[in-house]
Formats: structure tokens, C-alpha cells, sequence
């Protein structure tokens, strides 16, 4: 089972994040971010207010590591439908997962 660990942060900026979905992130005035560290070494960002939500996935290889290997960073912004089905398939997968095998 994979470990998480997460954060929250406020900030005092104010862009639009769906600007922000294909620039660099950062945290608007009024937006909620969740940041889940995963076992792995990658990363899932939520950016979240009243009007949208933002989903950012990173993966970060430090080029000392492995010069040929590629980060990213990838946003979406989802509705919150969009975000209801993804929340509910997650769940599914991990209650099957954790469940004990007779």
C-alpha cells in the first residue's frame, strides 16, 4: 500500500487558474492547495476555489539522478462532476485493493 503524505497552503496572489492550468502553479488569493507526496517520489496537487478545480500531476527527476530521464508537470481543470467520478472510481480501486483475500 502506497504511503501519502499532504499539506495545505494559502497564498495571497489572485491569477485565474485556468490560466494557471497551462503555466506555471502557483497559489491564487482565496484557492485551497493540497499537495500529496507519494511514495514514489511523484506528486498530486489540488488547486481548488468556489469557481474550479485543478488537478497537477508532477514527476521530478533530479538530472544528477538520470540525465535522460524527464520530469513534468501536467494540469487539468476538472468540474466537479469531473472530479466526483475520478474521486469515486479512486475509492472503488482502493476498497477492492484493501479488501482481504480469502
Amino acid at each position: 500500500m502506497s504511503e501519502i503524505s499532504f499539506e495545505s497552503i494559502e497564498s495571497s496572489c489572485c491569477p485565474d487558474l485556468q490560466e494557471l492550468s497551462s503555466a506555471v502553479m502557483a497559489t491564487p488569493k482565496g484557492t485551497r492547495a493540497q499537495r500529496f507526496l507519494l511514495k514514489s517520489g511523484d506528486a498530486v496537487h489540488i488547486y481548488s476555489n468556489l469557481q474550479s478545480i485543478t488537478l497537477q500531476l508532477r514527476h521530478e527527476v533530479p538530472s544528477e539522478a538520470d540525465v535522460a530521464a524527464t520530469s513534468f508537470k501536467a494540469s487539468v481543470v476538472l468540474t466537479p462532476g469531473d472530479a466526483l467520478a475520478i474521486a469515486g472510481e479512486l475509492l472503488a480501486v482502493a476498497a477492492a485493493q484493501l479488501k482481504p483475500k480469502p
